[in-house]
């Protein structure tokens, strides 16, 4: 099958195009700079472009049967303006390049972090609302839910067969994210859980999300379905604070304070750059 990924050379894009060529999948990756997957060379085929820009890339897109839309951005600097350019241009680009192509499938990466607040024990899916009003500062969760309901609308038009993936917070080798952001609270004088520490945290490993992605771009009769994506193992905020703090050779936090104040405080870390974007 002829597949073409988009951000190939990111943390999650880079597992999939391996987890796609495993298959023996003819895979095409969609990047900026082909350095970054020199490893993967002799297996793959390049397209070198970039999504947010204006010359053509119809030609990458000719062709293959499925897309898998993997590019996109967590932090950096520019606030929404660049989040804005790097996931909602960008998804509504791959959208309308998928559907002018005739592309078969159409798998898009989004994220749990679209989804509206649920209390303690509620479960979420790949059906939950898209929170109505995500945090002003929280630039990645407006993007990605602004990208989410392109994709909605395209497939509800009937312009391309989606299938969506909403993974929680994603962890394995080269995460620039998740483990650097756990490790920089856990690095800061006045490091603290968030409530009592108990709460569920939806997460996953890349090699695990990789192996949805491959399946969602190759099963049969699961175009138009969408999916929360977790790891089996329940684990909880204290869980990943221990074993980050066990391996680093750090303090696991015994403050604690509520979630209200968190986010007042995530807020102002953000503005006064104390914890970068």
């Amino acid at each position: 099958m002829n597949i073409l990924v988009t951000g190939a050379n990111g943390f999650i894009g880079t597992h999939v195009v391996r987890a796609l060529l495993g298959q023996n999948h003819a895979v095409t990756a969609l990047v900026r700079r082909p350095a970054a997957t020199d490893d993967l060379k002799p297996s793959l085929r390049f397209a070198t472009s970039d999504l947010t820009r204006s010359e053509s890339i119809g030609r990458a897109f000719a062709g293959q049967s499925v897309v898998v839309h993997c590019a996109g951005r967590v932090g950096g600097p520019g606030g929404w303006p660049a989040c804005q350019e790097a996931i909602v241009r960008a998804t509504a680009r791959a959208v309308e390049e998928a559907s002018r192509a005739g592309v078969q499938r159409f798998v898009h990466l989004s994220s749990l972090a679209v989804c509206a607040p649920v209390r303690r024990g509620d479960r979420l899916s790949g059906s939950s609302p898209c929170a109505p009003s995500p945090p002003a500062w929280n630039h990645y969760a407006r993007a990605k839910i602004e990208a989410e309901r392109i994709v909605r609308a395209a497939r509800d038009r009937g312009r391309i067969a989606a299938v969506i993936l909403r993974p929680g917070v994603v962890f394995g080798p080269g995460d620039p994210h998740a483990t650097p952001a756990i490790l920089r609270a856990l690095s800061f004088p006045l490091s603290f859980e968030i409530g009592d520490g108990r709460n569920a945290v939806a997460c996953l490993t890349v090699e695990d999300l990789a192996g949805a992605v491959a399946a969602a771009a190759t099963l049969p009769g699961i175009a138009g379905r969408s999916y929360a994506l977790a790891g089996r193992r329940i684990c909880t905020q204290h869980d990943l604070f221990r074993i980050h703090a066990r391996l680093a050779g750090l303090t696991v936090p015994r403050r604690s304070v509520s979630p209200g104040l968190a986010r007042t405080l995530a807020f102002l870390f953000e503005r006064s750059g104390i914890f970068p974007e």
